[in-house]
């Protein structure tokens, strides 16, 4: 379903779209979009925040040594590229996020979970996940890096919901949304960034734990369940290894983690409409417990 806009939105995207496809260049169109930014947020930090990080140095390893690059913006989490075409550049935008991430990785492998890389003309978007390639060091070279294609959209008169809801729900924002399914899909659904990342973790910590009496007997409860539910399970196919999280893992396995996952959201969502939102402990600690069960078996609804 669209995502409805107010009068003046559309409007001021409207005019953003029609005003971008006539630039002559990637910084007329990287200017255009921080007006744009100006005109949908104003007064707010994304504005400053943006023009802070726009042009940002970098300084880059490569093999033969060190160099310096400037980064179209560099925004949060995310690093953008813009081009004045990016279907005729998009190989040169890729190599230059490339450069621009591996000199901006963090030294904390948890932090570069997070990072986004960003290739647009203004009309054109296309989101990706960095992610190091096999054996590549801690701190990578360029070509350690892969771009991991996350969501790609063209700007258009019928998409400028679309294009309104990817701003407000990845890069500006605001301290509350409204939960529509439209959000919530971006947010958490198959094709969304956090859903990836949690794969990754879940398949790795299921690689740790899986041969221990507790995760075992999980499995086969869980896989009784299915049975009842669907009638008689495939049998499990030969371990293969995952590329994303590098564990050798089943698709009943996958199917079970993927369970998990919806299972995990579900309990996160109940705590966050029960409590709302609100914790005087640290949100791991009240994780830990809303996941374990623990804070609905002490009826513990304030925390």
């Amino acid at each position: 379903m669209p995502q409805t806009l107010d009068p003046k939105t559309k409007e001021i995207l409207r005019q953003y779209l029609r005003e971008t496809r006539s630039l002559a260049n990637e910084s007329a169109r990287r200017q255009r979009f921080s007006a744009l930014i100006a005109e949908l947020f104003p007064g707010t930090r994304a504005v400053t925040d943006f023009a802070r990080g726009v042009e940002k140095l970098i300084r880059i390893k490569t093999g033969a040594g060190e160099k310096r690059g400037h980064a179209d913006a560099y925004y949060g989490n995310a690093i953008i590229e813009f081009e004045k075409s990016l279907k005729a550049s998009l190989g040169e935008a890729e190599e230059q996020l490339r450069e621009y991430i591996s000199g901006s990785w963090p030294k904390k492998e948890e932090n570069a979970a997070s990072m986004l890389a960003i290739a647009s003309d203004g009309i054109e978007w296309r989101i990706y996940r960095p992610k190091l390639l096999a054996g590549a060091p801690s701190q990578p070279l360029p070509k350690n890096l892969q771009l991991d294609l996350l969501r790609d959209f063209k700007l258009a008169e019928d998409t400028l919901g679309d294009f309104w809801l990817w701003l407000t729900s990845l890069l500006f924002r605001p301290q509350q949304v409204e939960p529509t399914p439209e959000r919530f899909e971006i947010d958490f659904g198959s094709s969304g960034f956090l859903y990836r990342e949690a794969m990754v973790g879940l398949k790795k910590a299921w690689a740790r734990v899986s041969g221990e009496p507790e995760a075992k007997v999980a499995f086969e409860t869980w896989q009784k369940y299915l049975t009842v539910t669907y009638g008689k399970l495939a049998e499990s196919s030969t371990p293969t290894k995952d590329l994303e999280s590098g564990v050798e893992i089943s698709e009943l396995e996958d199917l079970f983690l993927r369970h998990t996952y919806l299972s995990s959201i579900a309990r996160l969502l109940i705590w966050a409409a029960l409590s709302k939102g609100k914790a005087s402990r640290n949100l791991r600690e009240v994780a830990r417990d809303v996941l374990s069960g623990r804070y609905s078996s002490r009826n513990v609804w304030q925390t």
